[in-house]
């Protein structure tokens, strides 16, 4: 499992942004595995005014379950949602593709199928 937080601050440059996923040994992580990435996400409340002094902001937290897409847009960790079994390690047509910037990334989990459910 890969996993850890990118600290508090908020000016990251894309080169630390990608040099704290290498301290995670993301260069490690295989492509097309299958991976959970937990991530803030952008969010905006409900439009309108808004009071000040009554405002709480909330996080907006997400989890993408996807195979790892290595590669395919820099500053980005890429993932498929769906591939072709029969394309193997190697895929030639992707599904559901999700895009999250490198800097809203909290942590990464691969997956690791060890008992698979025979169709009934």
């Amino acid at each position: 499992m890969f996993s850890g937080y990118i600290g508090a601050s908020r000016k990251r440059s894309p080169e630390h942004v990608t040099s704290w996923l290498l301290g995670m040994n993301i260069e490690h992580l295989k492509p097309w595995s299958e991976i959970r990435v937990t991530w803030r996400d952008a969010h905006a409340p409900h439009s309108g005014w808004h009071e000040v002094d009554e405002y709480s902001p909330e996080d907006a937290v997400a989890v993408t379950i996807g195979k790892y897409w290595p590669d395919c847009q820099e500053n980005y960790l890429t993932t498929a949602g769906t591939v072709f079994e029969y394309e193997g390690d190697s895929p030639k047509t992707v599904g559901d593709v999700n895009h999250i910037p490198l800097g809203w990334i909290l942590k990464i989990e691969v997956i690791n199928a060890s008992q698979a459910y025979p169709q009934a």
